[in-house]
């Protein structure tokens, strides 16, 4: 990916915390926040991670001294991370249900509420008048 100011830090190992990353990469510059995703079930991590830096120079000066780098017994596997917007649907991987599954358990087809009413014009409220 192009460079930015957030890094993508992959083959993290599980005892990595944001205390270690932030004491290896603190000395390319100032980051301004640190991600690393657990899995929702156990808690446990997933293995990697997203580092920001303020600066995109920042960025790639850890990216160029860091690839491949030991960080807590393992070689850290770097990328720029794609900007968030550009992510749209695909943040959530393989985490499962969210999306349209689970919307069946609403019941029924939801609709409008409480109206029979099917025209749109709000619930009609006049007389019945019939032209026999």
């Amino acid at each position: 990916n192009p460079p930015a100011s957030t890094l993508f830090l992959g083959n993290l190992s599980f005892d990595c915390s944001e205390e270690t990353l932030t004491e290896v990469f603190h000395e390319y510059g100032q980051i301004k926040g640190i991600r690393l995703p657990t899995d929702r079930e156990t808690g446990a991590p997933k293995g990697f991670g997203y580092l920001e830096m303020t600066s995109t120079e920042e960025a790639v000066a850890a990216f160029d001294a860091l690839q491949g780098a030991d960080v807590a017994g393992r070689p850290v596997r770097l990328d720029y991370a794609k900007a968030r917007e550009d992510a749209g649907g695909d943040r959530g991987g393989r985490g499962g249900g969210r999306g349209f599954g689970d919307r069946g358990d609403r019941g029924g087809r939801g609709g409008r509420g409480g109206t029979t009413n099917r025209g749109g014009f709000g619930d009609f409220s006049g007389k019945k008048v019939n032209f026999d």
